[in-house]
C-alpha cells in the first residue's frame, strides 16, 4: 500500500502513522486518520520508523 498523504512514520506491522505537532494518528482505510489516545513512550516509539511523506 502506498503511504497516505500526511504519513510521517510506519510501524513494523505496516500501519502508517502521522505525528502532527506531538499528536499521533494512525491510518485506517475506511476512516482515514484516527487519533491515538494511549501513552507515547519509548516502547511506543521503538516499533516505528520515520518515512517523511508529510506533504
Amino acid at each position: 500500500m502506498k503511504a497516505p498523504m500526511g504519513s510521517t512514520h510506519i510501524e513494523t506491522d505496516g500501519t502508517f502513522w502521522s505525528n502532527w505537532q506531538g499528536n499521533w494518528f494512525f491510518w485506517r482505510n475506511k476512516f482515514g486518520w484516527c487519533q491515538y489516545v494511549g501513552s507515547v513512550n519509548k516502547a511506543f516509539l521503538n516499533n516505528k520508523r520515520e518515512i517523511g511523506v508529510k506533504a
